[in-house]
């Protein structure tokens, strides 16, 4: 009991003499220990939102894609130029996988000018559509003429056909002096700007005499001219 009221003594004279020391010991501590409780805690928060579920992933990767997907389906348009016996010739827009019908119809319809025994004949109104297509319906004037595709574009449609005319056989003969821009466009190397000067120096001239009046037309030589005097006429 002796000895520990010595070591009791002696401690407070310790503390006695070194409380400042072991104020600022304590203070320091608490401080430092606080500091790095709060650290940890903040760490293991990050931590925390750095954890994503596979089903948040799956969800992230399917979203996009179906936003995409569902605005291909939106937009997915087709365009083609109709021409010949609709009531409004011109070029449209249609939903991808119309059809030759459809073009009709939003073309305005038939013409009073359509061929209906030809048209039910020979043209496939079932046809789908290719983007930038050129579609020409049968007039009556057109009977007993051969419309062919003179284009490399499979996508176009003449005659109710998907595909470019294979056929080696010249068509019947054009009448230049009556022909439209579609008709004309299916001569060799006519294309619709061509096609179009030919229209405007007939208005402008009273239309052609003789064949070779064709060559008048700018961008017409001699070469072109030889390529479609055969299936060409005035009368």
């Amino acid at each position: 009991m002796g000895n520990y009221q010595k070591y009791k003594q002696k401690a407070e004279e310790y503390f006695e003499k070194n409380r400042l020391y072991v104020g600022l010991f304590l203070i320091v501590f608490i401080v430092f220990g606080g500091t790095v409780l709060m650290i940890q805690g903040a760490n293991a928060g990050k931590t925390d939102s750095k954890i994503i579920k596979s089903s948040d992933i799956q969800q992230e990767i399917k979203k996009p894609a179906n936003q995409e997907n569902n605005g291909e389906k939106i937009s997915e348009e087709i365009i083609f130029d109709i021409e010949g016996a609709v009531k409004n010739p011109g070029v449209y827009k249609l939903a991808s996988g119309s059809v030759m019908i459809d073009a009709i119809n939003k073309a305005g319809g038939f013409s009073s000018e359509a061929d209906a025994e030809r048209i039910s004949r020979e043209l496939n109104q079932a046809t789908v559509i290719g983007n930038n297509a050129k579609l020409y319906i049968f007039r009556l004037s057109d009977r007993g003429v051969r419309v062919i595709n003179s284009s490399s574009t499979a996508a176009n449609i003449i005659s109710g056909s998907s595909q470019p005319s294979t056929s080696s056989a010249p068509a019947t003969r054009i009448n230049i002096n009556s022909a439209t821009v579609a008709e004309l466009d299916t001569l060799p190397k006519i294309g619709p700007a061509i096609a179009q000067r030919i229209i405007d120096w007939r208005v402008a001239n009273g239309g052609f005499e003789v064949l070779e009046d064709l060559k008048k037309v700018k961008g017409i030589g001699d070469s072109l001219f030889d390529g479609v005097k055969d299936l060409i006429t005035i009368e």
